[in-house]
C-alpha cells in the first residue's frame, strides 16, 4: 500500500482491501455492463502498477464473473467510451488534467 493510502485508510476512507468508495457509481452486487444482480467482483480501471492507485481513489467498477472475463479478453465500452475514459472523466470531476496526468501517465480523452 502506497503511502497516500496507509493515510487514507487511517483516515477511514479505505476499506480493509484498500479501496475507496467507488466514484464510477459501482454498486456491490450489481454488475456496471449488464445490471445482473448477485457475484460480482471489483474490477480496478487502472490496473498493473496504478493498481493501488485506481482502488484508494475509487477508479473501480463491479462486474460479473462473465463481464469480468470479457473486460480482461476484449474490453468492454460503455456509451461508446473506454473504461480508462470513464476513470479519467469521473477522476477529472474534482481534479485537474494536469494532476489525473501526473498520476496515471497519460490523457485517455
Amino acid at each position: 500500500m502506497s503511502e497516500e493510502s496507509r493515510k487514507a485508510w487511517a483516515k477511514g476512507k479505505l476499506d480493509k482491501n484498500g479501496y475507496a468508495e467507488s466514484i464510477i457509481g459501482a454498486e456491490s452486487h450489481f454488475c456496471y455492463y449488464c445490471g445482473r444482480y448477485g457475484d460480482t467482483a471489483r474490477h480496478e480501471i487502472f490496473g498493473a502498477s496504478n493498481r493501488q492507485q485506481s482502488k484508494a481513489d475509487g477508479l473501480w467498477i463491479s462486474l460479473c464473473p462473465a463481464c469480468h472475463k470479457w473486460e480482461h479478453e476484449v474490453g468492454l465500452e460503455r456509451d461508446g467510451m473506454t473504461l480508462k475514459q470513464i476513470g479519467q472523466m469521473a477522476y477529472e470531476r474534482n481534479h485537474t488534467r494536469e494532476e489525473f496526468m501526473k498520476r496515471y501517465g497519460k490523457n485517455y480523452l
